[in-house]
């Protein structure tokens, strides 16, 4: 609730999934290394905060960033009908015979959890880029009707 009240407030949302998301990383990091099974809880907390940003931010990011009401439904149909298939991929990922570590599918969550990260790290440098454009585009022509 804290992230999605700050993202909110700051209209930062990919910077707040990007936490979120190196929280998780994190997380499966611990829960993929031989510690004990206290470290493996602290591991499970650490997953789930940061995939609790992870995936709600971008439920109400995407709905914000759709023009009408037809493309934004259309748009959240799409979203959730894509993040349910990763339910037919985790009955494979996480097999019984791997219990009770599940490192493949630990692993592999871990994986795409990092690129998730890579795409939102992307987007920030994207919006920043754009940013300091629009600036550096507002200063020139400010600086040339002054010079005129």
């Amino acid at each position: 609730m804290i992230a999605a009240q700050l993202s909110d407030r700051t209209s930062k949302r990919a910077l707040f999934t990007l936490i979120g998301g190196v929280s998780s990383i994190i997380g499966y990091g611990i829960l993929l290394s031989k510690a004990p099974s206290g470290v493996h809880y602290f591991g499970c907390f650490m997953v789930a905060g940061g995939l609790y940003v992870v995936v709600g931010l971008p439920l109400a990011w995407l709905p914000n960033n759709s023009p009408r009401y037809g493309k934004r439904t259309a748009a959240t149909g799409m979203q959730l009908t894509i993040g349910n298939c990763a339910g037919i991929l985790s009955s494979f990922i996480y097999p019984a015979a791997d219990k009770p570590r599940y490192v493949m599918g630990h692993a592999v969550t871990l994986s795409m959890v990092g690129f998730a990260c890579t795409v939102y790290a992307i987007v920030v440098c994207g919006l920043a880029f754009q940013g300091w454009s629009v600036m550096l585009t507002d200063v020139t022509v400010v600086y040339l009707r002054t010079s005129e």
